[in-house]
């Protein structure tokens, strides 16, 4: 039982390790060169997570097939590597995994991200509501304020997307301000980015690979580019009080976060990484990119993967 766990285990991290890393080259070399947009881009790195599950389960099929012919030749070609690396890399792999679990854990419930629970604050609820209605598509969204000192803002629920704000962020921002931060928001449920939620079940089941964080962090930064592009079009005004807002929340959110024990990630809001990038792109409103379609990469991305099962 446990020889075969190992056989299944070992090339999971072979595989993630080797076609993550050769779908993040690709895909970063497409980025570099050719300025896809943020959210063909989204789509490319979701692409780049998505693949090392994708030949791991060819990986199984290949097993499945060749068990059904009494473990041939080519079942014994294809584990040679896996058999020869399992025993030091399942060990391996199960300790970082039970260490992972572990850390998560602490993350959760040691995070300033932490709701204290809904804020029964009147006046919170009024202002969110006053900048929603006057936003295209506002009113069709449901509000929720968090009793948080925290900055920070997301968009929870499929079916029925909710608003929710904390009363740190609404304590921080002029009304400018949360008015760029909440079109921000809305951008998302236009282009039903909670749906991509997903995302981060593959980026914690390749927990150990550098290519998938790197991936994630690209996809997020990604995504947060495309909702500020949407937020704000037509209105430098906006574009200005979206840059401001960004430039207080991370500020006050290091603040806060030098206040605890652990270095917590980030707000929602602000995103894992790249504020100075967006920043710079919202001052400065130069966001020439090119009309790449994903689909044309990814065919491309597909191709080496098949090469690779």
């Amino acid at each position: 039982m446990f020889s075969t766990i190992k056989l299944l285990l070992a090339p999971f991290v072979l595989y993630t390790l080797l076609a993550g890393g050769v779908a993040y080259l690709l895909v970063f070399a497409i980025d570099r060169r050719l300025r896809p947009t943020p959210r063909t881009r989204t789509f490319l790195y979701i692409g780049v997570l998505v693949a090392p599950l994708i030949t791991y389960a060819g990986y199984l099929f290949h097993i499945w097939r060749s068990c059904a012919s009494s473990y041939g030749e080519f079942y014994h070609r294809l584990c040679v590597i896996s058999i020869r690396y399992s025993g030091f890399l399942s060990p391996l792999t199960l300790f970082l995994l039970g260490g992972y679990l572990v850390y998560r854990v602490a993350l959760h419930y040691s995070s300033p991200l932490r709701s204290k629970g809904r804020s029964t604050n009147k006046a919170y609820f009024e202002r969110v509501n006053q900048v929603l209605q006057a936003l295209p598509g506002g009113s069709q969204v449901e509000v929720e304020v968090g009793e948080n000192c925290y900055p920070s803002a997301f968009v929870r629920g499929y079916k029925s997307p909710r608003l929710v704000v904390t009363s740190g962020l609404l304590d921080l921002l002029d009304k400018e301000e949360l008015e760029g931060v909440i079109a921000h928001e809305l951008a998302h449920v236009t282009s039903r980015d909670n749906y991509l939620n997903w995302v981060f079940v593959f980026r914690e089941l390749t927990f150990f690979s550098p290519f998938a964080q790197a991936a994630f962090n690209a996809f997020s930064q990604a995504r947060e580019e495309a909702a500020d592009i949407m937020g704000t079009i037509g209105s430098a005004e906006r574009s200005l009080a979206l840059a401001s807002a960004l430039i207080k929340v991370a500020k006050r959110a290091q603040e806060l976060i030098q206040l605890t024990q652990l270095s917590w990630a980030h707000s929602y809001f602000t995103g894992a990484q790249g504020v100075t990038r967006r920043v710079e792109l919202l001052v400065s409103g130069e966001q020439i990119y090119s009309s790449l379609s994903p689909v044309y990469p990814l065919a491309i991305l597909a191709a080496l993967m098949m090469l690779i099962c």
